[in-house]
This record gives structure tokens, sequence and C-alpha cells, in this order.
């Protein structure tokens, strides 16, 4: 999860192969270097890398305590 109130203004990208979460600036920074995804050496598609959705902590710190509380 994210540390809040640190990562507050930090958005998360989530890899759309693996689903692994990742800090949207970490995530631009690698796609400079490498298309593929960190966690699961997927190849990321162009038009994510270019323009990846961004979920802002809050709401995807709401999703994550959501799924946690469906099991």
């Amino acid at each position: 999860l994210p540390k809040l109130p640190d990562d507050r203004n930090r958005g998360i990208v989530i890899c759309p192969n693996c689903k692994y979460p990742a800090h949207a600036d970490e995530f631009k920074d690698w796609m400079k270097t490498s298309n593929l995804c960190s966690r699961c050496s997927a190849t990321i598609p162009s038009g994510f890398r270019r323009n990846p959705r961004i979920i802002s902590v809050k709401n995807y710190t709401i999703i994550y305590r959501h799924f946690l509380n469906q099991k």
C-alpha cells in the first residue's frame, strides 16, 4: 500500500499484464529505458507506455481495501 501522507500526490499505474501496481513517476522513468514490466517482464503496449492510466493514491487505497474485505 502507498504510504500516506508521503505518497498522496503520487499516482499509481497498474501493469496491464500482471496487474502489479507501481508509482506513476517510477513507471514513467522505467519506460524511458525499457518496454517491459519491471515485475513480470511482459511487453507493455506502446499506447499504454505513452499514456498510462494513472490512478490516484486515494482511489487505489479505497479499491485495495475493498478487495481485502471481499476475502
